[in-house]
């Protein structure tokens, strides 16, 4: 009889009492010890409960495995470290019953098959214990983040314009932290404020940021989009925003008043600015034209037009702008950066890579929409069934459209561009070939840098000569 083949999924969980490592190099002894053919071997570093913002990719590797038949024996170090969501534990565990996969416990120091009933009750009760501490878990969380909230202190990644400052007591001891203005940034935002209210393009301050060699909160030559980004965050005037509100003054200190930031914020978001024949992604006519960079001088790359020359047909490239001595066929550097913007763009937290600044609101009010539309679905599929009538159609409308409008409304304030979250999804690829030019280049700008380098003569084209860089990479 051939060995079983056994498979180790490993995941960190946030008490760090036993790391990946040390988890991986557990289940191959045990492996060892039995005598199994140890398969692959899968890892996700991020939470496993139902309020993960996070997709675990080895997870969904490992359940398509398993689906596959591939394997035969799981080991976990603990129940907990598969799943903490308990629909999809009991999902998983009824899968490796139907086909008779084994689960070994490495902590438990047991071998479970789902088939025997006893095992099958052991192992759902321990994926109910895991829910259930998933569960006080964040509703700690929760708690914790409102009272930080109304306090006002910060909460989150730092944001441009601040440092992030380590409070100690007399005896050195970390108590909490606090933000202070960094000076030379707050006055980019300052400046940015004034020319901007003065009736300055974005364009226009962007280029003047980058001569002047100003870096932008990603280290690299200031965008439109980014720009754009850090002039509508609250924070600037001092508020402190909280769940997709401002629910009072912040503990730090502000750039700006709140009238200079309510006119900013105004201004910025006018449908007239964002649409009208000034915007910057009316004026371009290519995805990449600057935003696309020189790896050799770190300018920007604009097209240069196709030709005939001499019989020969010379067709359009992205060239330098600063050096002119890099350039590359447009189609060719476009088809590599569009396939992984739309593989990106169906990710699970696509929407909160493309969220500016406040990426799980947007994918909370991402969910209340879709879920408010799909119950409004179900009232119009009632009425033309006949199991509703018109004055229940009605009432529901009448609650969930207002609804609907709101988290719209709101999560419109989370793009950095009209049209942007609409491209999040599983059907990326045709919404991202449906939409305008200019929704594409701000998807380009907020997820990537693009940088081209340079390369030997002669050869055909080489994709690896397209560098890109991910603002958010997936599951950060």
């Amino acid at each position: 009889m051939a060995p079983e083949i056994a498979v180790i999924y490993g995941r960190q969980s946030k008490d760090k009492k036993t790391s990946i490592e040390q988890q991986i190099e557990l289940g191959s002894r045990v492996a060892a010890e039995n005598a199994w053919t140890l398969g692959e071997v899968y890892s996700d570093g991020s939470s496993a409960s139902r309020f993960a913002k996070k997709g675990r990719a080895d997870w969904d590797r490992l359940l398509g495995d398993l689906r596959a038949d591939r394997f035969g024996i799981l080991i976990l170090w603990e129940p907990s470290r598969g799943d903490r969501d308990l629909p999809s534990w009991v999902t998983m565990l009824a899968e490796c019953r139907e086909r008779g996969i084994r689960i070994y416990v490495v902590t438990a120091e047991r071998l479970y098959d789902c088939r025997i009933a006893r095992d099958w009750k052991t192992l759902v009760e321990d994926g109910t214990d895991s829910a259930y501490e998933s569960e006080k878990t964040s509703l700690r969380s929760r708690r914790d983040s409102d009272k930080r909230a109304v306090e006002g202190r910060p909460h989150g990644q730092v944001a441009y314009g601040y440092r992030r400052v380590r409070d100690e007591d007399e005896r050195g001891r970390h108590i909490g932290s606090h933000d202070e203005i960094v000076p030379e940034e707050a006055e980019v935002i300052r400046e940015t404020a004034r020319r901007v209210l003065a009736g300055e393009s974005m364009r226009s301050v962007v280029k003047a940021l980058n001569e002047r060699g100003m870096a932008s909160p990603k280290g690299v030559p200031w965008s439109s989009t980014t720009l754009r980004q850090v002039m509508l965050r609250d924070r600037n005037a001092g508020l402190r925003r909280h769940r997709g509100k401002v629910v009072g003054k912040a503990a730090w200190e502000p750039i700006y008043d709140e009238d200079t930031h309510a006119r900013v914020v105004a201004l910025l978001t006018d449908p007239a600015r964002t649409t009208g024949a000034s915007n910057k992604g009316a004026t371009r006519k290519h995805l990449l034209s600057g935003i696309a960079r020189c790896g050799r001088c770190g300018h920007t790359m604009r097209v240069v037009p196709g030709s005939t020359y001499k019989g020969k047909v010379v067709k359009p490239k992205y060239q330098c702008t600063g050096c002119y001595r890099v350039g590359r066929q447009k189609d060719a550097v476009e088809g590599v950066v569009v396939p992984l913007v739309v593989e990106r763009l169906t990710m699970p937290d696509g929407i909160a890579a493309l969220a500016a600044g406040r990426p799980e609101r947007a994918v909370e009010l991402h969910d209340l929409v879709a879920g408010a539309q799909a119950r409004l679905d179900l009232a119009a599929d009632g009425f033309a069934d006949g199991t509703m009538t018109a004055d229940q159609v009605r009432r529901i409308n009448a609650k969930l459209i207002p609804q609907v409008d709101a988290w719209r409304a709101e999560l419109a304030t989370c793009a950095p561009h009209p049209g942007v979250l609409d491209l999040a999804g599983p059907d990326a690829a045709e919404r991202w070939a449906a939409a305008p030019l200019e929704v594409q280049r701000a998807v380009v700008e907020t997820l990537m840098v693009v940088t081209i380098l340079p390369t030997g003569s002669g050869g055909g084209f080489d994709e690896r000569s397209v560098r890109i860089e991910w603002v958010r990479p997936s599951g950060s």
